[in-house]
């Protein structure tokens, strides 16, 4: 544990000699990785936003935090039987002529949380590499994080313990035409960080 190793003369356990020492030399062990988030709740009344893209409120308000069937399949395929606590943040109205934010948290509860947050991640950002859309992995944000754009909406994922975060962006029209025509999405990841960021730290 202390990054010591035992090693014997001449690498080999030779029972005539004076035996194992302690390797004054040996290379000190990783540090440990810091243990996984266990979050229990999310904030009762959703986060204001400190950074909000493309003029959208900074203001949000909690929306129906029913799964979609869809989704709700998926997450019975990766993770049987398991619970969560579920919430949805809706920043001003998105739709396609008007930009605006739909933050959606789940915090899965249990011994497995974690696990399952996890197979729900790995699902999901398989699936986003096979849409054959705009995508990258984005360092840094929580324990793991990926991002795609499905035109004509931004998504950044990430993982954070045993709570899985999706960020729905709807940029708007006006905000669109500025995009960087060959790497869109890598161009506006500095202007979603934030907003995911403002979610993970809600978590309890």
């Amino acid at each position: 544990m202390n990054g010591i190793r035992w090693t014997c003369v001449a690498g080999l356990l030779v029972l005539a000699t004076a035996g194992c020492s302690a390797d004054s030399h040996a290379a000190a062990a990783p540090p440990s990785p810091a243990p996984a988030h266990t979050w229990q709740r999310i904030t009762p009344s959703c986060p204001a936003m400190q950074s909000p893209p493309y003029g959208i409120d900074s203001t949000g308000k909690r929306a129906e935090d029913a799964v979609a069937l869809g989704e709700q399949q998926v997450i019975d395929q990766v993770a049987p039987g398991a619970t969560f606590e579920h919430a949805v943040c809706r920043y001003s109205d998105p739709g396609f002529n008007s930009p605006g934010i739909n933050t959606d948290v789940k915090i899965f509860t249990g011994d497995a949380g974690i696990a399952q947050a996890t197979a729900l991640f790995d699902r999901e950002e398989t699936a986003a590499k096979r849409l054959g859309v705009d995508y990258a992995d984005v360092p840094a944000l929580g324990d793991d994080a990926f991002a795609w754009y499905f035109e004509p909406e931004l998504y950044l994922a990430a993982r954070s313990g045993n709570a899985y975060v999706v960020v729905r962006t709807t940029p708007g029209p006006e905000a669109t035409a500025t995009f960087d025509k060959l790497q869109p999405l890598r161009q506006q990841i500095p202007a979603l960080t934030p907003v995911m960021t403002d979610a993970l730290n809600a978590l309890r």
